[in-house]
């Protein structure tokens, strides 16, 4: 068989073949892979990652269920403004009747001075 001039311009120099890698590169690139050791090691690094990610994403689920929304939070925050309002009126009211009582008790305190009566006990 014999080759024409093109393909043998074609064919690669010496100066072609000093950018091949040598087998000193090519030792020295196994020595810095991962074995099928390492290659293990990783997965079963991945393994134990991929566990825990779906053991917080049940946990994040189980939070989501029992968690308070803002509509429960405004549902008890004006449950609670609506008894401080209703606690405020029985308030004024009951200070409403303490006066009453006061004076009540001044008046019968003066009527029984004005008949000469003594103070019911």
């Amino acid at each position: 068989m014999e080759i024409t001039p093109e393909q043998f311009n074609s064919l690669a120099t010496k100066d072609d073949l000093k950018n091949f890698a040598t087998k000193d590169d090519i030792k020295a690139i196994r020595e810095e892979m991962a074995t099928k050791d390492d290659l293990k090691k990783v997965d079963e690094k991945v393994d134990r990652v991929i566990v825990s990610l779906l053991k917080t994403q049940e946990d994040v689920k189980e939070m989501k269920e029992v968690m308070s929304t803002k509509e429960d939070i405004n549902k008890i925050l004006n449950a609670v403004d609506m008894a401080i309002g209703q606690y405020q009126e029985v308030k004024i009211e009951q200070l409403s009747n303490v006066s009453a009582h006061d004076r009540f008790e001044t008046r019968i305190t003066n009527i029984e001075g004005h008949l000469n009566l003594k103070p019911a006990v």
